[in-house]
């Protein structure tokens, strides 16, 4: 299951068929572009489109972990590897609100 934006607000829609990706707005998604807008009060919202997982997801079904610094990217990579796992770790910044 996925949304055309956050999943708090009431206006948001959910989909089951992936036939309906193209709700998603992707143009805004790509250019990371999630900034408030006057004109677009609703950018921000659709920027968070999510996937929605009902109960468990096993980890072969991850591609690998995003985070916010290296900090967390060497304690994920710890975690990871105490389990062991081989999952790749990534720090990204500009992917996050700051």
């Amino acid at each position: 299951m996925f949304t055309n934006a956050h999943a708090y607000p009431d206006w948001t829609d959910y989909y089951s068929d992936l036939v309906n990706l193209d709700q998603i707005d992707w143009p805004i998604i790509q250019k990371r572009d999630f900034k408030r807008d006057p004109d677009d009060p609703r950018k921000m919202e659709r920027y968070q489109a999510e996937a929605l997982i009902h109960h468990h997801l096993p980890i072969t079904g991850l591609l690998g972990i995003m985070c916010y610094d290296d900090a967390m990217k060497e304690r994920i990579e710890q975690d990871v590897a105490a389990r062991g796992l081989t999952l790749p770790v990534h720090a990204r910044p500009g992917w996050y609100f700051q």
